[in-house]
This record gives structure tokens, sequence and C-alpha cells, in this order.
């Protein structure tokens, strides 16, 4: 948010500058041959009176721009906590679960990725069980026979 407050500074800082920069260019003929005299406080009453809408502008733009850019940035930073904090969950020893991100998030296709992954990790898991269980029993069945 930082950020887009700076852009937002310096985007209307360079506009500003640049209306400045052009009314001191349409006053610099009459006070270099001396037909007028430079006097701040009228210069700046006449640049805000005659920008006054585009002033306003700049204003409200701020806080609905901020606002717009802190939802959208939550549509990406809601998913990746989501997905991190259901990593970080089964790294300390819980299971590993599928993530359904709300509708209005972003990163839907990670999300498909992910949880073929989460399911690629349960097929993998299922099928050492069920390996194990084949290899204890060969082996009970062995020592049943050595046995006999």
């Amino acid at each position: 948010m930082w950020r887009m407050v700076v852009y937002w500074m310096v985007y209307n800082l360079a506009l500003v500058m640049t209306m400045v920069g052009g009314r001191m260019l349409g006053l610099l003929p009459d006070m270099l041959t001396g037909g007028s005299q430079f006097q701040f406080g009228e210069f700046c009453s006449q640049l805000f009176t005659d920008n006054r809408s585009l002033f306003l502008a700049m204003a409200v733009f701020c806080p609905l721009l901020l606002w717009d850019m802190m939802r959208y940035s939550h549509r990406i930073a809601g998913p990746i906590y989501r997905f991190r904090k259901e990593m970080e969950d089964h790294i300390n020893g819980g299971p590993l679960n599928k993530v359904n991100l709300r509708d209005d998030d972003l990163l839907k296709e990670f999300q498909d990725t992910f949880n073929r992954f989460v399911s690629h990790i349960e097929v993998q898991k299922a099928a050492a069980v069920i390996d194990e269980s084949e290899s204890s029993s060969h082996k009970v069945h062995e020592l049943c026979e050595a046995r006999v």
C-alpha cells in the first residue's frame, strides 16, 4: 500500500510540476520583456482556480485507488497464505489437505496444481502402505512355511 501511495504522490507531483512549468513558460515572454512582474501568490491562486477540478480528482482518487489495490492484493496474498499454512501444518506433522480458495481469489491454476500434488502424495502413501502390508504378509507366510 505504501508503494501505491508513493506512486500516487510521484505521479501527482509530476502532473502539478507539468502544469506549473506550462504556466511559467506562458508567462516567460512577458517577464523577459518586462510586460509583467511575477507574483507568487497570484500565480498559485490562478493555478489552483484554473485546475480546481483536477486537484479535487487527485484527492478523491487516492483513497479509491488504495482501497482497490488493497482488495486486489488480498486476492493474491490470501491464497499464498493458505498454501503456506497448509504446507507448514503438514511439516509440523498434520495431514496434507487440499486447498479450496474463495471464488474471487486469484491463483486458481496454482490451486489446481497444488490439489493434484496432494492427490499424488496420497496415492503414493496408499501404494506404500499396500506394498508394506504385502511384504509383511509374505514374511508371515514364509515364517509359517519355515516352521512347518
